[in-house]
């Protein structure tokens, strides 16, 4: 029984992707949700001298609106192509290990997020914006949020393997 959960065993990677990536999309929907219901058609709402912004969005693009003119569904092909290659590279050729597998879940539940706003309303919904002054980000949700973390840590591991 404990060669199932060994170091880098699939049953483990299986329940952390599960955990960390359901984790990501079930948090990512529910705070859309609410956000839709509390803030759309609502104006911003803004916090702490306006460092944090709160105001609903649609968003047919990409990054920052980018490819707003594309079908819905180029984005669903793109994402579901990236999220099948993520997790069969989890699968099959890496080390499998927490690191690896953390930032690979972050990354599919942040995309699986969005893929399902996509696929259901044929847009993403954006709730949350942060700067001081007229330096600011995006508008963005908790998805993004599971993605830019998963790239970061994707970029730690590279300098600290040395492979940057």
């Amino acid at each position: 029984m404990t060669a199932m959960f060994a170091r880098g065993s699939l049953l483990r990677t299986g329940v952390m992707v599960g955990l960390v990536a359901g984790g990501c999309v079930g948090c990512d929907q529910v705070s859309k949700i609410y956000c839709r219901e509390k803030l759309e058609h609502r104006g911003v709402f803004s916090f702490w001298y306006d460092t944090v912004r709160l105001q609903y969005a649609e968003n047919t693009g990409a990054f920052l609106g980018g490819g707003n003119k594309l079908s819905p569904w180029v984005f669903i092909a793109i994402g579901l192509i990236l999220v099948a290659g993520m997790l069969w590279y989890l699968l099959f050729k890496s080390k499998r290990d927490v690191l690896t597998t953390v930032v690979i879940s972050l990354l599919v539940g942040g995309a699986v997020g969005n893929l399902i706003d996509r696929a259901v309303f044929g847009y993403v919904r954006d709730f949350a914006n942060l700067g001081i002054g007229s330096l600011r980000t995006g508008i963005f949700n908790v998805a993004d949020v599971a993605i830019v973390a998963g790239v970061m840590l994707l970029m730690y591991e590279s300098l600290r393997d040395g492979k940057a």
